[in-house]
């Protein structure tokens, strides 16, 4: 099959199981915006799949999702670590009583 026939193929799938899509996404991520994110994310991830067999379209979609929303919320949690006074590795302790 070549590679446009499988780009074809999967968009055409995502673009069936979109809603399922978005509400696993919003089940991961809590946010509407942000799940809508990761599916336009996930859309630009599948326009640029290399030639590869993928034998279960749903599957694969999900799969793709699923990984952006795991490294957002990596992200989001360094980010946090970034923004906070802390220095790396500092604990901080409350004040004692």
């Amino acid at each position: 099959m070549t590679e446009g026939k499988k780009r074809g193929r999967l968009i055409n799938s995502f673009e069936r199981h979109y809603q399922d899509l978005l509400r696993f996404l919003f089940r991961r991520t809590g946010d509407v915006e942000e799940a809508a994110d990761l599916a336009h994310d996930t859309y630009v991830r599948l326009t640029n799949v290399a030639d590869s067999v993928v034998e279960n379209d749903k599957a694969y979609i999900f799969r793709v999702a699923g990984n952006l929303a795991l490294d957002m919320h990596r992200r989001s949690g360094r980010r946090a670590v970034w923004l906070s006074d802390e220095e790396p590795g500092e604990v901080t302790c409350p004040p004692e009583m």
